[in-house]
């Protein structure tokens, strides 16, 4: 079986299944915090055990002229005061473009942060941060044992 280097060129981003063609990046991190368990009169741990589980990440990309910016586009909508106490979860989804397959799927998102790069002779750009319930990739959800 040949690899294939999956390359960002060849992926889409989606949020609640709407195309975001102005992002140009995304990053995330997961981690699960782990606990040292220790026994009675034993200086070394007798396990590692999860404790916590957390998705953070960051998308990137360019302001497209009248759009609201992210407001507009209902991914961080603060842009009134009800809106920030109606915040609504997000799912974001990566997706091969030739193939179709979904990469990742972050489940439950609320972005969090945004900010803005404005520069004279240059396009508008935005980093967002965001946090998420859980992620999954394209790896069956079942596996033999």
């Amino acid at each position: 079986m040949q690899q294939v280097i999956e390359t960002g060129a060849g992926l889409r981003i989606s949020i609640n299944g709407i195309i975001v063609g102005f992002a140009t990046g995304l990053n995330f991190s997961r981690s699960i915090g782990t606990k040292e368990i220790y026994v009675i009169d034993n200086p070394l741990p007798q396990e590692i055990m999860p404790t916590t589980y957390s998705v953070r990440g960051t998308m990137t990309g360019l302001r497209i002229r009248d759009s609201g910016g992210l407001d507009g586009y209902g991914i961080m909508d603060i842009s009134t005061i009800q809106k920030y106490f109606d915040f609504k979860y997000a799912t974001i989804e990566v997706v091969n473009r030739l193939s179709n397959k979904t990469i990742y799927t972050f489940q439950k998102v609320v972005f969090d942060t945004d900010s803005w790069n404005i520069t004279a002779r240059a396009p508008v750009t935005f980093s967002a941060s965001f946090k998420g319930i859980f992620v999954t990739n394209e790896l069956p959800t079942s596996t033999a044992g």
